[in-house]
């Protein structure tokens, strides 16, 4: 929820609010469509990444790259103990093993719900 995950919403913000000051005229169906929107899409600008996590929403996942290379790291096959000790500590967790690709405009990856992971955006 930090300022860099907030650039779909200042967008939205900024096509619903219009240019003035005055006071915002967007239907509740228009503001919800973007509700929609903000539950799956990633936007991100070069150099941003995310720490280690699983996503909350207990989904499988595609990640389809639009424009520019992506970065998309997993951690591969851990072992319950691996995922324990994780799940204990994410941010200091320094064993497993972390793999990644680069994902260019048109390439699509798949991830299954609760597979270890991070994202980051190539400069």
């Amino acid at each position: 929820m930090g300022e860099d995950c907030q650039l779909l919403s200042r967008v939205r913000d900024t096509v619903l609010g219009g240019a003035t000051a005055e006071r915002c005229i967007a239907s509740v169906t228009e503001w919800n469509k973007w509700k929609d929107d903000e539950d799956w899409v990633l936007l991100a600008q070069g150099g941003a990444q995310t720490l280690t996590h699983q996503d909350s929403c207990g989904k499988d996942s595609w990640l389809t790259v639009q424009e520019g290379s992506l970065g998309f790291g997993w951690m591969s096959r851990p072992t319950e103990e691996e995922r324990r000790t994780w799940s204990a500590c994410p941010n200091g967790f320094t064993k497993g093993k972390l793999r990644y690709v680069i994902l260019e405009p048109g390439q699509t990856i798949y991830f299954e719900a609760g597979t270890i992971h991070f994202v980051f955006r190539v400069i």
